[in-house]
């Protein structure tokens, strides 16, 4: 019962990285009215929500009026895959997606198959994640995949078809997810608490990981100079005269340049 034809939202566009995302807006806009909701390319006198507040809900409250969702990622590798499909499963819309490569694997379209080089217009070079790797599998019946076509013009086609066809729309609607009975909630809350009793179990010392940043150099230098100060005094003497040796060059470049 939905009445709006597709939803986009963008906050930054006109660059080369976007400029694939860009381009495919103004194909599909072409065929029938895209809202932009977003900073980038709005068209629906202004942007929805607060991007610094509570961004996810006014987002997707504004989707749920909308049969489809360009949602193409900032760019495209295996693996690469944020919020933006699943936010437009949580509005019920129907995803048009480019991005992750790998959910392009073992999917059959009518109009054509997975690319398998890259075309002057989507980049749909399709590399390999090996099955072991992967914690759940996309159902690739329930959205539209950018990686499936040659051309944007070809995957604006497919949607046009899907919105005119209301039986094949619901077919695509209906569709689960995941494929299998994967259930996120229950494998995530696993795994979560087997990461956690992992670390509790083996105690505070077995458990220690320091990372060797800013802070620990810091931390490491007030250990030395508490357990050995004569290295401590080595160490800041060392210091001082690197930034000595450094104002130095800084001076001699500065009186250079005045000479010329």
């Amino acid at each position: 019962d939905r009445q709006k034809f597709c939803a986009f939202m963008a906050t930054n566009g006109g660059g080369e990285h976007t400029k694939i995302r860009d381009d495919f807006f103004e194909i599909l806009n072409a065929y029938k009215r895209v809202d932009s909701g977003g900073r980038w390319k709005n068209n629906i006198g202004g942007p929805i929500g607060d991007r610094y507040a509570n961004f996810r809900d006014s987002k997707l409250k504004w989707l749920r009026n909308y049969r489809f969702h360009i949602c193409f990622e900032n760019s495209s590798y295996p693996g690469y895959l944020t919020e933006k499909l699943f936010d437009a499963y949580a509005a019920g819309c129907i995803p048009i997606y480019w991005g992750d490569t790998s959910l392009c694997e073992n999917v059959v379209r009518e109009s054509s198959g997975c690319s398998t080089t890259s075309s002057e217009t989507i980049q749909a070079t399709i590399a390999h994640i090996s099955p072991h790797l992967r914690e759940y599998t996309i159902n690739p019946k329930a959205f539209v995949n950018a990686h499936n076509f040659a051309t944007f013009q070809d995957l604006a086609q497919e949607v046009i078809r899907i919105d005119s066809d209301p039986k094949r729309y619901q077919e695509m609607y209906f569709q689960p997810i995941f494929v299998g009975d994967f259930d996120p909630y229950t494998y995530y809350k696993t795994k979560l608490e087997v990461f956690l009793d992992s670390i509790v179990s083996q105690g505070a010392k077995a458990a220690l990981r320091r990372g060797d940043g800013v802070h620990m150099k810091r931390h490491n230098r007030m250990l030395i100079k508490g357990s050995d100060p004569l290295r401590a005094i080595k160490m800041g003497a060392h210091r001082e005269i690197s930034k000595a040796i450094q104002k130095c060059k800084r001076y001699f470049v500065s009186k250079s340049k005045e000479n010329v």
